[in-house]
């Protein structure tokens, strides 16, 4: 069945690089690795606007061949009927299509990249190749893609035009927004601060103590709540910028059990003094320098050589950081929202938001970020809260945001 599609598919294309000349067509592709990094994969689709009354007979030829190919199987006529009439139904009621445009996506190579190192060279080879597969050398006018630099090669080597998908334009606003990305940061307290909020999530990917007395904490404020329902925090993710929106997110909702999980008390107030982390230095000196063993680090380990029931206290954000973390979440939510429109929507050929949709959504997010007030979120569950407060009022480092 895989070679029938593909034959209905070159004969298209050739179809409509006669009809249209070159180039006529877009593209996406992404290689990507396990996280084993055992294998890689790539995958490359087609982009085009086919003639309705083209498409039309060469999709009703690709039903006969399925018919034929289905009654060749092993399959009973009586599972054969049942799966095969709705398509018949579906494909005979396609000349609806005619005298219009029809959108279409077709993956055109889906394979494991063989090449050791994603080179833009190596990347220019493997598209070639799949690319002369459907006879579409020069049809490409524009491969959309990420903005990575192997990508860009590539497209050069190629001589296609090239642009970053819209998605990944927003992800880099974000970064260089938040001060993650760019050198040197943009938003240097943005930064700082999201490490703050990151290191306090990961506290309990450090103690299974603490992350226990967060899941009981959560029980006990809520006893309709089942163990398996409790939450987790989240940690910064930057290569997945949604990752910083959903710590953010995660630090609000919990953040009673977040406090009394590490400090005994449901404002984040601890009763017990910091150890000095001298004693730290004496105990383990020379095994570490200085460099590799962050201050919150040695804190940590000062205060589990002094016995403290809460080590991690000082992982805790303080209240004017729990606010910073709401403005924080606030401003990235629009991004947010945005994101994951233009990733998840089902409209069409499953391929998310047309252009024109994607250009509305993007333009209102930016119109926000600008304006002169900002939507602010607070509490959670039952006490959540949006209200609008001056942008002038904000800290600086949202202001830059």
């Amino acid at each position: 069945m895989d070679e029938l599609v593909d034959e209905m598919i070159l004969r298209l294309i050739v179809k409509h690089t006669l009809t249209l000349g070159k180039p006529n067509a877009g593209s996406t592709s992404d290689v990507w690795s396990m996280k084993s990094c055992r294998e890689s994969y790539a995958c490359l689709r087609g982009s085009f606007a086919f003639d309705g009354d083209m498409v039309q007979p060469l999709l009703q030829r690709a039903l006969h061949l399925a018919l034929q190919h289905a009654l060749q199987s092993r399959a009973s006529s009586m599972s054969l009927t049942l799966c095969v009439q709705p398509q018949v139904s579906e494909v005979t009621g396609l000349s609806e299509y005619s005298g219009m445009i029809v959108d279409a996506c077709p993956i055109l190579a889906f394979t494991k990249f063989e090449d050791k190192h994603h080179t833009g060279e190596a990347l220019a080879k493997w598209k070639k190749a799949a690319l002369a597969a459907f006879q579409m050398e020069q049809c490409v006018g524009l491969a959309t893609e990420d903005g990575a630099s192997n990508n860009k090669k590539a497209n050069r080597i190629l001589e296609q035009d090239q642009a970053v998908c819209s998605d990944h334009d927003i992800a880099r606003a974000v970064l260089f927004g938040s001060g993650d990305a760019g050198k040197p940061s943009k938003n240097p307290d943005l930064k700082a601060f999201s490490k703050k909020a990151s290191a306090q999530s990961a506290s309990f990917s450090r103690s299974v103590i603490a992350n226990k007395d967060m899941q009981e904490a959560q029980l006990e404020a809520n006893p309709e709540l089942k163990p398996h329902q409790t939450l987790r925090t989240a940690t910064k993710n930057v290569t997945r910028w949604t990752g910083l929106q959903q710590m953010t997110y995660r630090n609000r909702v919990l953040k009673e059990s977040i406090c009394i999980a590490l400090t005994g008390d449901m404002q984040g107030e601890c009763d017990e003094e910091e150890a000095d982390r001298r004693q730290d230095m004496l105990s383990s000196s020379g095994s570490e320098s200085s460099e590799e063993v962050s201050d919150g680090d040695e804190q940590e380990r000062a205060n589990r050589i002094a016995n403290n029931k809460y080590p991690l206290a000082h992982r805790c954000l303080t209240n004017e950081q729990f606010r910073h973390n709401d403005l924080f979440e606030s401003v990235l939510d629009r991004a947010k929202e945005v994101t994951l429109l233009v990733q998840d929507a089902k409209q069409g050929w499953g391929e998310g938001l047309d252009i024109g949709l994607a250009f509305m959504a993007i333009k209102e997010m930016r119109d926000e970020a600008v304006a002169d007030r900002l939507e602010v979120v607070s509490g959670h569950g039952a006490s959540q809260s949006w209200k609008e407060i001056s942008g002038g009022s904000l800290p600086r480092m949202f202001q830059i945001f």
